[in-house]
């Protein structure tokens, strides 16, 4: 599945016009276009997907994630570290 999400935008780009349409009417519904402004409305669960990457994009433009990583997201740190570390002495 996140290889394919991975190809969605390519993919997307290779298909027919009408094959664009149904894959559209798919992930998103009502969506408005207001003073040449498109606001997408996501189906579920597309919907959290696209709330996590606006969430991740104003993280980065507050600087809050400065190597574009999910910082929140991530265990803290990993055991084996400091085997590694021990290995390199």
């Amino acid at each position: 599945m996140l290889e394919l999400a991975g190809r969605a935008a390519d993919l997307f780009e290779k298909q027919e016009p009408r094959w664009k349409r149904r894959r559209l009417d798919f992930v998103l519904s009502n969506s408005t276009r207001a003073d040449g402004v498109l606001t997408p409305e996501f189906r579920q669960p597309f919907d959290v997907r696209a709330n996590a990457a606006a969430t991740t994009r104003e993280e980065k433009t507050a600087g809050n994630l400065p190597d574009g990583l999910h910082q929140g997201e991530l265990p803290g740190q990993d055991s084996n570290l400091e085997k590694q570390d021990q290995n390199l002495l």
